[in-house]
């Protein structure tokens, strides 16, 4: 089941040592704000720690519940595996009335395996999750009006953007498509709220793209997570001669003599193709439907694949390609740092794959947009 609070934030009242300092003169009367407003730095924090006591204090009194929330909105579960039936529903919210919580009068479900929360359409029985067409239809109509002013504000960025965040909550390989617009919004001076800009090209081209993939319908994900794990870890590096990639004992060398002196080309970007490969690599060997352990000597690449997206244009558009291939397998990604001293690829991205058997599959080249022509190892 679950539930949103009405009204959110303004159900939080401020101290009275506070109010002095929330004052409003209109028509000259002037008015006391005496409960919590959107846009205070410290009201997102305040409210939100609310909320986790309010979740705690649900399980402390039905334990075979579990809640959670993102804002206002709550979800709670409950465990079957218990040998329960769920508690009824009036005993939740009887729960959540102990706060003072007014709960929202229509934006609430009941027990249930198939709910809308967030946005998104949830089938527990199918493990999907959808964006539902109402939001579909609001978000494509948001980026059309941004694209039709010759200028826009931090403001209108920063909804769109968060827009876009959102929708890769659950569309997490799109992660990589959102440089552009983050690059126009640290452009706008914060000390001036109505500094306009026009949009960059890229800017333009990204929401243009973003458009395009808004446009498909039915658009839905699986959030089960694979129980299984393959069976070899894969091992990939590079260095400025090129990139290697160790699967179960078998190695392969990409030479890329000079690759390193192209524009915007420096070894993180290397490090990016050769974690590419890898996957491709397991992909040839059969891997699907499960967790993959890669390991890089590279921490800009961990971290970059962990939050899906780089500065880097050539390093993001090959993240967006790795993730177009492991969304495709259903692979979900596991990568991890590991040492250069301690990493087997570190000597086939050398060139030196004497120690190992030949790793030969059928591969694409991550590098193509970069240096034309594919080479071959």
């Amino acid at each position: 089941m679950g539930y949103d609070l009405a009204d959110a934030y303004q159900q939080v009242p401020n101290l009275p040592a506070q109010r002095r300092r929330f004052v409003f003169g209109v028509a000259g009367q002037l008015f006391v704000w005496v409960v919590g407003m959107f846009g205070i730095a410290t009201m997102s924090a305040i409210f939100g720690q609310l909320c986790d006591v309010s979740c705690a204090w649900l399980e402390h009194q039905l334990p075979s519940l579990r809640a959670r929330h993102f804002a206002d909105d709550h979800m709670v579960l409950h465990d079957a595996e218990l040998g329960q039936p769920p508690p009824p529903e009036a005993d939740v919210y009887a729960a959540v009335n102990c706060f003072g919580w007014k709960v929202h009068a229509t934006k609430r479900f009941g027990w249930t395996r198939r709910f809308t929360l967030l946005g998104f359409e949830w089938d527990l029985d199918a493990g999907t999750v959808a964006l539902t067409e109402e939001k579909r239809e609001k978000y494509l109509r948001k980026l059309s009006a941004f694209l039709q002013p010759k200028q826009v504000n931090y403001r209108q960025t920063s909804s769109v953007l968060g827009t876009l965040v959102h929708t890769c909550a659950i569309f997490s390989e799109r992660r990589s498509h959102l440089n552009a617009l983050y690059a126009l919004r640290s452009r706008f001076d914060r000390s001036f709220p109505w500094h306009s800009l026009a949009l960059s090209t890229a800017a333009h081209a990204e929401v243009r793209e973003w458009l395009g993939f808004l446009q498909t319908p039915s658009l839905a994900r699986s959030f089960h997570i694979p129980t299984t794990s393959y069976e070899h870890t894969l091992y990939s590096d590079a260095s400025d001669l090129g990139c290697g990639v160790v699967l179960d004992g078998r190695a392969c060398f990409w030479p890329l003599p000079g690759a390193i002196d192209n524009d915007d080309v420096d070894i993180g970007v290397m490090e990016a193709w050769a974690l590419h490969l890898a996957l491709q690599a397991c992909v040839a060997a059969g891997a699907k439907e499960c967790v993959v352990q890669f390991a890089v000597d590279n921490m800009g690449v961990v971290y970059a694949v962990r939050k899906g997206r780089s500065r880097s244009r050539w390093t993001n558009r090959c993240l967006a390609s790795i993730a177009e291939l492991a969304s495709g397998r259903n692979i979900t990604m596991s990568v991890s740092y590991i040492a250069s001293a301690d990493n087997p690829a570190d000597a086939p991205s050398r060139g030196d794959c004497s120690l190992f058997a030949p790793l030969e599959f059928d591969w694409a080249a991550p590098w193509q947009g970069v240096l034309g022509a594919a080479l071959h190892p």
